[in-house]
């Protein structure tokens, strides 16, 4: 009888001990089921997150150098004052993601409401800006000091003194401010990396009326 109990214990300690591999065994399986799924989520999670903080840093970066460019007027420092205001929002992004700013004149005749008008083509593709139309800057231009923003000139091609801001029949200029950059994707999860951009539209500020 001794015998027969001691072979039922064996038997009875094997069967668990197969019933635990067999659990650890599915346990595996199961993690190795989930483990892309998490990975997946949470590279995904990260590239979600980089990807809309940094279109919000554009985005924010667009809107605060039209203020600024709307409350400089016909300042000879306007467009200069508008980068200082570009780069502090772009502070997060790499300098050689930035491709370009432009500061271009939204009330040139085009069809539509100058607040919907992007900048026109011609200063998508050109280095400096298009006379009496756009100012196009880079990366480099956004850390310049006072003295080489005058030097550099870049300003030119759209004078800020040469801008209306005297409300007459005419009317005041809308100016755009225009911010491109190139958004990276860490784990590249969502995608390849790509080019987004912002445009904000706004009315200089009227010149002060002096009482006659």
């Amino acid at each position: 009888m001794s015998t027969t109990i001691t072979d039922r214990l064996r038997r009875r300690t094997r069967g668990v001990a197969d019933a635990r591999r067999g659990e650890r065994g599915a346990a595996a399986v199961e993690f190795a089921l989930i483990l892309p799924i998490v990975a997946a989520l949470t590279f995904g999670l990260i590239d979600g997150s980089l990807t809309f903080f940094r279109w919000t840093a554009i985005s924010q970066a667009s809107r605060a150098g039209a203020r600024t460019v709307s409350e400089m007027g016909t300042n000879q420092l306007a467009d200069y004052k508008t980068l200082q205001a570009v780069a502090e929002m772009l502070s997060n992004v790499a300098p050689e993601d930035i491709d370009r700013v432009v500061i271009y004149n939204a009330d040139d005749g085009r069809d539509g409401t100058p607040m919907d008008n992007p900048p026109p083509a011609a200063c998508l593709t050109s280095a400096t800006g298009v006379a009496d139309t756009c100012n196009v800057y880079t990366a480099a231009d956004l850390g310049q000091t006072r003295e080489q923003y005058a030097a550099a000139g870049r300003f030119a091609s759209w004078n800020p003194l040469t801008r209306d801001d005297e409300d007459d029949a005419d009317g005041v200029d809308y100016v755009g401010v225009y911010v491109r950059a190139e958004l990276k994707t860490p784990t590249k999860m969502l995608g390849k990396d790509r080019t987004v951009s912002e445009f904000t539209v706004v009315r200089l500020e009227p010149r002060p009326t002096p009482y006659p």
